[in-house]
């Protein structure tokens, strides 16, 4: 059997940033075309945007047919989502609000097998599709420049000015731990920026946004007027 090969990894292996899809809408239609785009991993966002666990089981099979990574970004202290993911072959999870060495471990703790964790051996789905590879590891940190603003007592914005550097401070401390860095960008220029400066994964926006910001476009082409019909 033909195991699925991790993409996000070989981006690494090979050097280069791995560019993700945000997936907020819900709807396998969308992780499906979001897979046969070319984007590197396609992560179902159970965080913010109107996915629940029923959708995220169908959008994970969607990219099947396609070389996109199937990740599942997941709701703050849900370990029992979490175990639903791998089985159903999230290859990637990102654990939302993690904010020491404490938190990293509880979100860790559900996902791996004894002794380093309490999860229990049911990998269904997942391996069939990654092997071994379903087993889970803490390989990385995702930051959202936003929410590290309002932590810093700054205005939320997703390229903010950092008061020391904080993102680059993120960002070094996960390559001196052998970890992978994952930041959020607001647009691909930024996410080209930043894998400029070393980090592995550039997440250029989610599908809601890239599709108002398309259709916005290509009703300017159409109509130029288009807002003050409105």
């Amino acid at each position: 059997m033909t195991l699925r090969p991790n993409r996000i990894r070989r981006c690494r292996e090979k050097g280069r940033a791995a560019a993700p899809d945000r997936l907020s809408n819900g709807n396998n239609r969308s992780a499906e075309i979001a897979g046969m785009s070319g984007v590197d991993c396609a992560p179902v966002d159970l965080r913010h945007g109107v996915t629940d666990v029923s959708d995220m089981t169908v959008m994970l099979q969607a990219p099947s047919a396609t070389l996109a990574a199937p990740v599942v970004r997941l709701p703050p202290n849900d370990p029992v989502t979490a175990m639903t993911a791998l089985d159903a072959c999230g290859c990637g999870l990102i654990g939302p609000l993690v904010n020491s060495a404490d938190g990293a471990r509880a979100v860790v703790a559900p996902i791996r097998c004894p002794p380093e964790g309490w999860r229990s051996f049911g990998p269904g789905r997942g391996l069939l599709c990654s092997g071994p590879d379903h087993v889970a590891e803490a390989d990385g940190i995702f930051v959202r420049p936003d929410d590290l603003a309002l932590d810093l007592g700054l205005p939320a914005s997703s390229d903010p000015t950092e008061p020391e550097g904080a993102t680059a401070q993120c960002r070094v401390a996960a390559k001196a731990a052998g970890k992978r860095v994952d930041i959020f960008c607001p647009r691909g220029v930024v996410a080209r920026r930043r894998a400029a400066e070393g980090v592995d994964v550039v997440v250029p926006g989610n599908d809601a946004h890239l599709f108002k910001v398309a259709l916005a476009a290509e009703l300017r082409d159409a109509k130029p007027d288009h807002r003050r019909a409105l």
